[in-house]
């Protein structure tokens, strides 16, 4: 019964819902937290994109290759970046949540 409401809420097909539950990490991974809705124009966009990576692919293109480096590069660099400033970054991050309530704070007041 659950899993017939997962598959209704997210507008699953059979054939989707099938492929979902056969992963290991379905029931970990799938909530309504970590879906992103996309409307009708993005999502076209996103499978564009998709398509013209999985065509340069399958055309072993140079810059596909190229692509695949840059693409692991920027995830190491980012990694590391992380690892190295992680402490600093959550100063930021309660300073600028500490100023985002203050705003709200205020502009509770005011109404």
């Amino acid at each position: 019964m659950k899993d017939k409401s997962i598959r209704d809420r997210f507008g699953l097909t059979n054939e989707e819902f099938n492929v979902l539950e056969a992963t290991d990490a379905f029931h970990h991974k799938l909530n309504e937290a970590n879906v992103i809705r996309l409307d009708a124009q993005t999502a076209r966009k996103r499978r564009l994109r998709q398509a013209t990576l999985m065509a340069a692919r399958e055309a072993n293109d140079p810059l596909y290759i190229k692509y695949q480096k840059a693409s692991k590069r920027r995830r190491a660099l980012r990694k590391q970046i992380q690892i190295k400033y992680e402490s600093k970054g959550k100063l930021k991050l309660g300073e600028y949540e500490a100023r985002a309530r203050e705003r709200q704070a205020r502009a509770a007041q005011r109404r």
